[in-house]
């Protein structure tokens, strides 16, 4: 996956193999690596919340993961609810402002035809 920062200066990327790398496009080089996502062979999404401060995904062990942006440091991990594999990985969606209320932090886990709320 891919995704760049509200600035255009640094791109999330993450590979195969369950790495993600922070890139400081200018530079062209890898600022942040985030290890411990367990993958085999899939492209494994990760995002980064609104605000620009964590970067989360999902893995193949239906493990959630929340890395601080800037030191790559392992803050949180989440167990998924539901059984998964390589073409079953539950979508995650993390916000600080649900209902546009600053605070008001959750993470939504989708899986198959359930919807699951972590209040973070």
């Amino acid at each position: 996956s891919l995704q760049l920062t509200w600035d255009d200066i640094h791109l999330l990327a993450s590979d195969a193999l369950g790495k993600a790398f922070l890139w400081d496009l200018r530079m062209k080089r890898v600022l942040v690596e985030y290890t411990g996502m367990k993958n085999k062979g899939t492209r494994i999404p990760v995002y980064m919340d609104d605000a620009e401060k964590l970067v989360y995904g999902c893995d193949l062990e239906g493990y959630t993961r929340f890395w601080c942006k800037n030191s790559g440091k392992l803050l949180r991990t989440i167990p998924s609810p539901v059984q998964c594999s390589s073409t079953s990985v539950p979508v995650v969606l993390y916000s600080e402002t649900w209902g546009n209320r600053t605070g008001n932090s959750a993470l939504l886990l989708g899986a198959g035809n359930k919807l699951y709320v972590y209040k973070v």
